[in-house]
């Protein structure tokens, strides 16, 4: 993509340039206004049924722009750039915004998520049982076990899995007769680091019950909810039941202006197959739109 706005014949990088119509190559102005032959092909050519081309990134270029706060590397279409300016994180709070009586002070409203997440987490993973290992990012199924002293083979029977994929899961029960070789404060990690983990941790849970297609629409669900997992849970339920009541229309256009035309037209009589009520043998032929 990088080499999309240079010209085939100079190389140099150009705003705009001219595609032949022989052959579709890419040249500027300069290399085509002295010559009739087209520099890839040879064919002939007239400059003014050349078509002007611009480069994939002056268009990007004019149509996204960067938010201007710091800290924000967000990459916004310009018809969506105000709505992003004034809902953006990184968008320093004004007395103004004090004023509104829905406006959540930006301190009260990470104070809430946290609260929400530790909530959820604890409502769906939590346990006090010490036999109950959270999995890290970071944990393989031979690093657990070495850890707790057991063998590999009795986390796996224990759990009922009998892969070595462990990232699938949230939690892994640990066999009784465990010993704990690492003390837990080698592992121990600090609240926001745990808020993290728990965060993607009911991010992951949420895709897999409602079976959404990524992680970044099940993120949008529990944002709009305030980490909220219940309620998260509970509007991707109700949007996903209204698809199933109001399913999109199939355009059955195109099956309504087809024809079907025999493979070989410039001989038909050797396509063409008599059908007797005894017969089974179809006519040799698909089908194109008109």
């Amino acid at each position: 993509m990088d080499n999309w706005s240079n010209c085939g014949k100079c190389n140099f990088s150009r705003e705009s340039l001219l595609e032949l119509p022989c052959c579709s190559a890419l040249f500027c102005k300069n290399c085509l206004i002295s010559t009739s032959r087209c520099p890839k092909c040879g064919s002939f050519f007239d400059i003014k049924d050349c078509i002007v081309y611009i480069a994939l990134q002056a268009t990007l270029s004019e149509l996204f722009v960067n938010c201007k706060y710091e800290g924000c590397n967000y990459l916004c279409h310009k018809l969506l750039y105000d709505f992003h300016l004034t809902n953006c994180v990184h968008r320093p709070e004004s007395p103004i915004d004090l004023l509104d009586p829905s406006y959540i002070p930006r301190d009260e409203l990470k104070l809430r998520k946290k609260n929400n997440i530790v909530q959820s987490y604890s409502k769906l993973f939590g346990s006090q049982d010490p036999q109950v290992h959270v999995i890290l990012p970071s944990d393989t199924l031979v690093g657990i076990a070495l850890r707790y002293n057991v063998t590999v083979g009795s986390i796996k029977r224990l759990n009922g899995f009998y892969h070595n994929n462990i990232h699938c899961y949230d939690t892994l029960k640990i066999p009784s007769n465990f010993q704990l070789l690492v003390p837990p404060s080698a592992n121990k990690l600090t609240e926001d680091e745990l808020a993290e983990l728990f965060r993607k941790r009911l991010v992951s849970k949420l895709k897999f019950v409602t079976k959404l297609q990524s992680e970044n629409e099940a993120q949008f669900y529990l944002e709009d909810c305030l980490y909220d997992y219940d309620a998260a849970l509970k509007l991707v339920t109700e949007d996903i039941d209204w698809e199933k009541h109001n399913p999109i229309p199939i355009n059955h256009s195109i099956q309504n202006n087809t024809k079907s035309i025999p493979i070989d037209s410039k001989k038909p009589n050797q396509n063409k197959t008599i059908i007797n009520s005894s017969s089974s043998v179809t006519p040799t032929c698909f089908c194109l739109p008109l």
